[in-house]
């Protein structure tokens, strides 16, 4: 301690009140203990699927997979599952496609609930078109049928791409984050 300085009582009492002060602005610290939060208005999420996503419905021979362009070559159907966060709601389902003379691109978002075994579409396309252009083509989901419910069904999207199937987008709403 330098030997100038002699400690007083207003030096102390100065010390807690600066403690005291400090202690009221900064507050003390919370842990967040909640597994999830719910946020204020509702936020858009968008799941994108890939061509390399899916696999075969069935015994095909005849497919090709591809990332220059990115599509899946068929003339058969193929198939893979889509997992949301629970309670989100689905919005809509857009498929990126090609078609040509030799057939035409269907799509379709469904779910099965899994202890009847029943299967629910939730959304279907077949559009008509010869163009062998680059094209999409969007679904919405009927609001009846948008909550995702991940303790009863599994969801899945299934697409026979007549020529060439390019990717998937799934649009949703989700109301929190984590559990």
């Amino acid at each position: 301690m330098n030997p100038r300085i002699k400690p007083r009582a207003s030096h102390v009492v100065l010390l807690v009140v600066g403690v005291l002060i400090g202690m009221l602005t900064v507050g003390t610290a919370v842990a967040v203990t909640s597994s999830s939060f719910e946020y204020s208005t509702p936020k858009i999420g968008t799941l994108s699927l890939s061509p390399s996503d899916f696999v075969p419905s069935g015994n095909s021979a005849t497919w090709r997979i591809s990332w220059s362009p990115p599509e899946l070559n068929s003339v058969d159907c193929f198939e893979t599952g889509v997992n949301l966060p629970n309670g989100s709601r689905i919005i809509s389902i857009k498929f990126f496609y090609r078609s040509g003379n030799t057939g035409d691109f269907s799509g379709r978002l469904y779910r099965q609930n899994l202890a009847t075994h029943f299967g629910d579409p939730l959304a279907f396309v077949n559009p008509a078109d010869d163009s062998e252009d680059l094209k999409w083509v969007a679904q919405a989901v009927p609001a009846t049928k948008q909550t995702v419910a991940n303790g009863t069904y599994a969801y899945a999207v299934v697409v026979c791409p007549a020529p060439d199937f390019d990717g998937a987008f799934i649009t949703y709403k989700y109301f929190s984050a984590g559990d």
